[in-house]
């Protein structure tokens, strides 16, 4: 009985010593195990913010890049408003822009554009002074060049494009009035219609 005895004390001692290594064995496979994920985990984050300081320095060029040609377009605006020698027509606090104005061979483009302001009404035409008018070359051959046309002071232009809509119910229903705009200013309008 002593043997027997002995003989479970002793497989009871193996299999504790078994569990024993069990433990270490897998307690060093989880460590590895952790080590392993968080070397791969620290190797993608690496790899990571390698990329998005890549694509930040991208980014950073497009914004300077962006900024260098809207310094340009604004030199640019600045020289052609030098070269217009003061032109009522280059000063869009002063200008009005007509579309669809019909073009006529010899066409006398100031007093059409006295029939359009007297259309608006005789509380505009009585109270806005033209100071210059022109078409502009057309850049389609199937639409007529715009009509820009200035007048004396802000006022008066604010004036005219206050009671545009009322050309809607005269002869003129197809000519739309809009306020002139500076070159920078419809590059970025095209700029935004082209993202959107």
């Amino acid at each position: 009985m002593e043997l027997l005895i002995n003989n479970v004390s002793e497989i009871k001692t193996n299999q504790d010593k078994m569990c024993n290594m069990l433990e270490m064995k897998i307690g060093k496979w989880k460590d590895e195990l952790i080590g392993h994920i968080d070397s791969k985990v620290k190797m993608l984050y690496d790899e990571l913010s390698i990329d998005i300081s890549a694509e930040r320095v991208k980014i950073d060029q497009v914004i300077n890049s962006v900024q260098v040609l809207e310094d340009k377009m604004l030199n640019l605006e600045e020289d052609r408003n030098q070269l217009s020698h003061g032109r009522p027509t280059e000063d869009n606090d002063l200008t009005v822009v007509l579309f669809g104005v019909k073009f006529e061979e010899s066409e006398n483009i100031l007093e059409k554009a006295h029939s359009i302001i007297q259309a608006l009404g005789e509380h505009v035409f009585k109270n806005v002074d033209i100071t210059e008018v022109i078409r502009m070359k057309s850049r389609l051959n199937t639409k007529p060049g715009i009509v820009k046309i200035s007048f004396v002071n802000t006022e008066q232009r604010n004036r005219v494009l206050q009671f545009k809509r009322t050309l809607a119910e005269t002869v003129y229903k197809d000519v739309f009035i809009s306020r002139a705009k500076s070159q920078t200013e419809i590059l970025i309008e095209s700029n935004s219609r082209t993202i959107i």
